[in-house]
């Protein structure tokens, strides 16, 4: 007999407004100090976003150090293959050549273990597993971060859950405690059914479902389309390209340096991977920022601190690309409403302290001219002077704010991005000593043995976990394959 289904408008049974507010898990700042924390906006799509890019500075950050380790760790194992080789060669009489000899029993066994070796290594693709499993774990970050939004978004709008409608068997509906747990459980289906769908028609459903109509209007759209599409080639193809990855390409008009035909293989390199890091931030960014404005509109004021927050985090991590990235799209006149002055003018300095140290400081420049500063507090003037420069004009702002101005105060010139260069210089040394009669790499020298305190513990025991491997796996002792070596562009390449 069929079970009786009943479609279940969510939200009827219960007046929408009435539930009340449910946790969300935020990042573990129980080993950070006040400094690294402050500006932090407690809200859960602030703090999915914040998970979000975490996850993908993990992502980065893995990426430099496994890929390395690895290439190392082979060439090590080739070397030590070639050396065993050549200890079976022997040079002909005329000394014009040489060959492989087994001049015993031993020596043939040894080999032939050395032939195997030499195959395995050959036709090894460790760095291609690697780089593979670590590009699926960045859109596995944000697969995860898109559930987080979307359950932020109906958490703060209960309204919304009026919008879903599923069916459910009788006997289902009886198992639920109350509606509070059926509303839980359907928006988790509701989430996951969304996922389940391509990046596009996500993007397509979020503009219906929202009534937005530019949501895929930026720069890097078809960039962002054939990310996803290659993630799907790796994850369901081996990288081999299908017809479905040709098709939706040239549908959103990606534009190829040379297009790939059916059946080739995609690679992963080091740079198109930074690269997918930094436009999935990107797209992160934007579309919690768009979202939160457009459903939250009372939320404006709370959104805007958390954008600059995110922004500034970036500098202090020195993801001056990132930083840079998020600025400029903070500075589209849509993201402006509801923004004050104070932090108008400070968006436009970190963005232009992320440009000028991402190599494009005639941006930079540009950013600032297009402003006017005259009347504005002294710490953006002195923002100004530092950005352009200006070293004299620097030195003599410090002294005028003193101790403690509006925006900057003694912590503010060892933590804010803004004097990452400056505070090398005689000039700025000296005017820190005048104003607060502590030589200024004193105080940071005090602050650096602190956090290191910190750190110790953490790497002591991520020291020990990989003891442990290396004595587990064969070929990872003496700690070769953990070596970091450094990639080109090591900070937000």
């Amino acid at each position: 007999m069929t079970k009786p289904l009943h479609t279940i408008t969510l939200a009827l049974a219960q007046e929408a407004t009435s539930d009340p507010p449910v946790a969300t898990p935020g990042p573990n700042n129980s080993s950070q100090s006040s400094s690294r924390n402050r500006g932090r906006v407690d809200h859960p799509i602030a703090s999915a976003l914040d998970a979000f890019l975490t996850a993908v500075d993990d992502f980065r950050d893995a990426l430099r150090v496994a890929v390395p380790a690895v290439a190392k760790q082979r060439a090590s194992e080739v070397e030590a293959a070639i050396k065993r080789l050549s200890k079976h060669e022997q040079t002909d009489g005329d000394g014009s050549s040489t060959k492989i000899v087994a001049i015993s029993v031993r020596a043939g066994r040894d080999l032939l273990e050395v032939a195997r070796d030499i195959e395995r290594l050959y036709d090894s693709k460790t760095i291609d597993v690697i780089s593979k499993i670590l590009y699926l774990g960045l859109f596995s970050a944000y697969d995860s971060f898109m559930g987080a939004l979307l359950k932020s978004i109906y958490i703060r709008k209960p309204v919304l859950f009026k919008a879903i409608k599923r069916e459910i068997a009788l006997d289902e509906l009886l198992e639920y405690e109350d509606v509070a747990a059926i509303k839980a459980d359907m928006l988790e289906k509701e989430i996951d059914s969304f996922r389940r769908e391509s990046y596009v028609d996500q993007f397509a459903a979020l503009e219906t479902k929202f009534g937005l109509r530019t949501l895929r209007a930026f720069d890097e759209w078809s960039v962002f389309v054939e990310l996803g599409q290659r993630r799907n080639v790796i994850a369901h193809n081996d990288g081999c390209v299908s017809q479905q990855y040709l098709a939706i390409c040239d549908r959103e008009r990606v534009v190829f340096d040379v297009r790939p035909k059916l059946k080739d293989s995609l690679t992963l390199e080091p740079k198109y991977m930074f690269d997918a890091a930094l436009v999935l931030s990107k797209v992160g960014f934007m579309l919690a920022h768009t979202l939160w404005r457009k459903v939250l509109e009372d939320e404006v004021e709370i959104a805007q601190k958390s954008m600059n927050d995110v922004i500034y985090r970036a500098l202090l991590r020195k993801r001056w690309r990132t930083a840079a990235t998020f600025g400029q799209f903070g500075l589209t006149e849509p993201m402006r409403r509801g923004l004050s002055d104070v932090l108008w003018r400070i968006r436009i300095v970190n963005s232009a302290i992320g440009l000028k140290h991402a190599g494009v400081p005639e941006e930079s420049m540009q950013l600032l001219d297009g402003h006017d500063w005259s009347a504005c507090l002294r710490e953006f003037k002195l923002a100004n002077a530092v950005l352009r420069g200006d070293s004299q004009r620097a030195v003599e702002l410090m002294l005028s704010i003193g101790e403690r101005g509006e925006l900057v105060d003694e912590m503010a010139y060892h933590d804010w991005p803004l004097f990452h260069n400056f505070r090398e210089t005689t000039e700025f040394q000296e005017a820190y000593e005048k104003i607060y009669g502590t030589p200024f790499l004193a105080k940071a020298t005090e602050e650096a043995k602190a956090r290191a305190k910190e750190l110790q513990v953490t790497a002591s025991h991520e020291l020990a976990v990989s003891e442990d491997l290396g004595k587990a796996v064969p070929g990872l002792s003496g700690g070769s394959a953990i070596e970091a070596t450094k990639i080109d562009g090591a900070k937000d390449p």
